[in-house]
């Protein structure tokens, strides 16, 4: 899930491929699995794809300031090695 969660940050915050991939270090098709893979697990479509570039979708952007947050929590948590504290919003 984290590494699903990271793939979908990082290209929602380049809106680029190549990009990605040098970031992430991992290849394409194992960025476009993990972005098939969360996009099945929510039942919704993160991103379209206009002339082979990525926009996220309106679902996409309202899952993007979530996933930065649970990314955030999970470094952390990982740094620290203590639970982060989960305020109610």
């Amino acid at each position: 899930m984290y590494e699903m969660l990271r793939t979908f940050v990082v290209v929602a915050d380049t809106l680029n491929i190549t990009r990605a991939v040098e970031v992430l270090g991992i290849t394409r098709q194992t960025i476009r699995r993990h972005l098939d893979d969360l996009e099945e697990l929510l039942d919704i479509n993160l991103f379209s794809i206009e002339s082979r570039q990525y926009q996220l979708t309106e679902q996409g952007q309202q899952y993007l300031m979530g996933a930065h947050k649970l990314l955030n929590n999970l470094d952390d948590w990982i740094k620290t090695g203590s639970a982060p504290t989960i305020a109610s919003q």
